[in-house]
């Protein structure tokens, strides 16, 4: 408590400065979340009597654009960034710059993009700690030279740099640590290298510390700096793929979070303590740093396994809570425990503010009867789906899982709306609903046509209301055809969802080296890349709503990759399911799934991302990272006809243009890179050579929903893609 009083009243006497800003992030947090813990940071700062209005962030490379409203709405509105270069990049191409940032809402962040956040201690203005990295020249190494000789070589050399760069200001910001190390603890003893060299130089360069609001008092005194709008990508946010399944608990636990804000708006329903819980963890998860700094130099070492359990356990922490928060809301909604002989009925919620149609199933646990009837495979193609209100027996499927059978009617709901449904055993078994189209062998083989006019299913085409699907014997999907509009929703050679391997050989004894140089590319230019190739086709069930689809690949990197699409027949709807058996490699290494769709030329690529939506390649910051971004709900398609959505479940990441190793283009000042490239879900990488987890090894799934409408008004789009990843909520409830 001592320390906390002379903390406050130090921040009171101007002496310390706060950053009102919380962790250093990368993108995965989402709106709430941060806009949460933002207002947390503020009240905290109003308690202790401070009222300054800047951030500080050091090292990460970037910010979803929707960050800077959240700052703005937290009172903050100016932004101090320290970004490290290594494997990233400032934007506008040059670094030590001040500009105001407008935001989605239309609001202006004054920015000062400086430099990295230890550049003052390669100036050698910490007492007996020499340092360089960043800077390169004769005294890099160098531990015995006084430390104010090297000051005086490189504090003018730094100066004049800027100076030939036309830097227009009379004051430059040097970041500096207490210590050589990230999260250093203050160092008093700065001032004696600080005076020292003020009583030889001050009437030139003087050397003055700084809070970070005077800081920017001194900024904001400029006239006619410039103005910029659009997203700011964080080159580091690539890490998300090196712990592919934590992040996919992840992302599960965040729609488990949004799903109870629809459902508990206010609150009263759930668990406090839980959904505090579970906002603090979401938020650490999404901190930038994902493990120790051995990690890939020494991937056995304890500490390096340790802290990649830790981080992964925020993850856990934050799905256990919110499930616990979830469980309630749906307890005070009705929601019923299994018991024997109870009657199977479900409430079936829409979470999403608009209308959707979309699947609504009851599942039934192995062990339960249905009107006195055992569940099992013989059975369970005599249960139904009946309307509890109307009584209307519904069109059923029934699908045999792990652990029981999934029942389901595909069904439509308005905005928040819902539907009481009972599971009912009939006394004929349905048939199955299968192709029409198609003419079967004495061997029970469908594949020779009837009529092409009427919907079919088989493992060499599937035609539905709304899809003609082909496959390719040897690559998998190779046409997706919208039959609404007789256009193809795919381009280039690659098939949909198939799986690409890639493994830069290591060529250094020391694996970090091969990944160090590797630059802001991903990849090496001696990349090996391999592409899956289809080695099974099985339709493993089909009936009145939905055809399921298996595909087997052989491709390097994996024991398994098996992509399993629901293709449904009478809505525009496709589900994917890649399961992957993933082996263990040292070197740098990258899995994709390819996304090679689009609605043409003429239509406009959209991506969900933080609490707005972006236009790759046109809402970017100038110099800003343009090879790939992160989502947090996926991508669409528009033209002044169609919406084409990809909702992006388990891996967040997106990428853009080519794979192979390039020289690297960013975002210009004229914005003219395009904006329709062909698409890959990054779902797996290791290239980091530190902190990132090095052994991607093991049993993965990862989703995808695929779905066509017609066009509306973009700003929908976000609402549009939760709601088909969310999909509805079913679960038991007492008869009525």
């Amino acid at each position: 408590m001592a320390e906390q009083a002379q903390l406050k009243h130090f921040i009171q006497a101007g002496k310390i400065d706060v950053s009102l800003n919380y962790l250093n992030l990368n993108e995965l947090v989402d709106d709430h979340v941060l806009r949460t813990k933002e207002q947390e940071a503020r009240q905290w700062a109003n308690e202790v009597g401070f009222n300054g209005a800047s951030a500080l962030t050091a090292d990460i490379n970037g910010f979803s654009w929707s960050y800077g409203d959240a700052l703005y709405d937290a009172g903050i509105t100016r932004l101090y960034t320290c970004i490290h270069t290594h494997h990233g990049m400032y934007p506008l191409f040059k670094k030590q710059t001040a500009f105001k940032w407008q935001t989605p809402e239309g609001h202006q962040l004054l920015v000062w993009s400086g430099d990295h956040y230890m550049i003052g201690n390669e100036f050698q203005l910490v007492p007996d700690n020499r340092y360089s990295y960043i800077l390169h020249d004769r005294y890099s190494g160098d531990e015995t030279t006084d430390q104010m000789t090297i000051s005086e070589y490189r504090i003018p050399k730094y100066l004049q740099a800027l100076e030939d760069q036309d830097y227009p200001f009379d004051f430059v910001p040097i970041s500096l640590s207490g210590v050589r190390t990230d999260n250093s603890p203050a160092n008093p003893r700065i001032m004696e290298n600080i005076n020292r060299w003020n009583g030889k130089h001050g009437d030139q360069i003087e050397l003055k510390l700084s809070t970070l609001d005077e800081f920017f008092d001194v900024v904001e005194k400029e006239k006619d700096l410039p103005v910029y709008s659009g997203d700011w990508p964080d080159w580091w946010a690539d890490g998300v793929s090196s712990t592919p399944g934590p992040t996919k608990l992840y992302k599960s636990a965040q729609r488990k979070y949004q799903l109870s804000l629809a459902l508990d708006p206010k609150g009263t329903k759930g668990d406090p303590a839980s959904f505090k819980h579970a906002t603090q963890n979401l938020m650490m998860y999404a901190e930038h740093t994902w493990g120790y700094s051995a990690s890939v130099s020494n991937p056995w070492n304890s500490m390096v396994n340790a802290l990649d359990l830790r981080k992964a356990g925020y993850a856990i922490d934050a799905f256990s809570a919110i499930s616990e928060n979830l469980d309630q809301v749906l307890a005070n909604l009705g929601e019923v425990s299994p018991k024997p002989y109870r009657t199977k009925t479900f409430k079936v919620l829409n979470p999403s503010p608009t209308t959707q149609t979309a699947r609504a199933t009851a599942f039934l646990m192995s062990w339960e009867s249905v009107d006195g009837q055992p569940l099992s495979v013989d059975t369970m193609n005599h249960l139904r789906l009946v309307d509890v209100a109307t009584h209307q027996e519904l069109p059923t499927q029934v699908t045999r899982t792990s652990r029981g059978f999934e029942v389901s009617s595909v069904i439509t709901l308005p905005a928040n709306g819902s539907r009481h449904l009972q599971v009912i055993y009939a006394s004929e078994a349905n048939d199955g609903g299968g192709s029409t189209g198609l003419i079967t062998g004495a061997e029970g083989v469908s594949d020779l046509i009837a009529d092409e006019s009427q919907n079919f299913d088989s493992p060499f085409e599937i035609k539905t209301d709304n899809f003609e699907i082909h496959i390719d014997p040897t690559r998998g999907i190779s046409q997706l055809i919208d039959r609404q509009s007789h256009r193809s929703l795919l381009s280039g050679h690659e098939a949909l969802f198939n799986g690409i391997y890639e493994k830069t050989p290591i060529k250094h004894e020391n694996p970090g080296e091969t990944r160090k140089q590797l630059g802001r590319n991903r990849k090496g230019i001696g990349v090996e890349r391999d592409f899956g190739k289809l080695t099974n086709i099985e339709l493993v069930s089909e009936g009145a709503l939905y055809v399921d689809l298996q595909l087997d690949y052989s491709l390097v990197g994996t024991k398994l990759y098996r992509v399993t699409l629901r293709i449904y027949k009478h809505i525009s709807r496709i589900e994917c399911t890649v399961a992957v058996q993933k082996t263990t490699e040292w070197a740098p290494e990258n899995l994709y799934v390819s996304l090679p769709l689009g609605l043409g030329e003429h239509s406009t690529l959209y991506l969900s991302k933080g609490g707005c939506l972006v236009r790759p390649r046109i809402d970017q910051l100038p110099g800003s990272n343009v090879d790939y971004l992160m989502t947090q709900e996926g991508v669409a398609w528009q033209d002044d006809q169609s919406r084409l959505m990809v909702g992006i479940e388990d891996a967040p990441l997106v990428t853009f243009g080519s794979l192979d190793a390039h020289l690297i283009k960013v975002m210009d000042f004229d914005q003219k890179l395009p904006n329709q490239t062909p698409l890959h879900s990054w779902v797996m990488n290791n290239f980091w050579e530190t902190n990132f987890k090095a052994d991607l090894s093991g049993f993965y799934e990862f989703r995808y929903v695929l779905q066509i409408g017609q066009s509306a008004n973009p700003a929908t789009i976000t609402t549009d893609l939760r709601a088909i990843n969310n999909g509805f909520i079913s679960f038991r409830e007492n008869s009525h």
